[in-house]
């Protein structure tokens, strides 16, 4: 089996755009967010176990079974795998709060 050669190439400049841009987004989303969400976290113990679990757990153990079971190539398997393996990020949190969707503090 020959492996793949990856080369990502990211200049200085858009490196720097890139983390002014997740900074601003970070920002953006943390002023929404205020201690009562917390507290209303705390008291849903099931609600983030569950979440924890199909994160860290379900969503990777899935996405393996998916390699193992689909004639991917391994640059794309890898690729699959650490996006499984990653948190929900902050672009995520970003676009559910331009749309009104319904987040987990705000359900109580």
């Amino acid at each position: 089996m020959s492996t793949e050669p990856v080369a990502i190439h990211f200049s200085s400049a858009s490196l720097n755009a890139l983390n002014i841009c997740l900074a601003i987004i970070m920002f953006g989303v943390a002023l929404d967010i205020k201690w009562t969400h917390f507290a209303g976290l705390a008291k849903q113990k099931k609600v983030v176990a569950t979440g924890l679990f199909s994160q860290f757990v379900l969503l990777p153990l899935l996405t393996v079974l998916l390699i193992a079971f689909l004639p991917i190539s391994k640059g794309i398997a890898l690729g699959m795998l650490l996006v499984a393996c990653c948190p929900g990020g902050n672009v995520s949190n970003f676009f559910t709060q331009l749309a009104r969707g319904m987040s987990l503090y705000r359900l109580h």
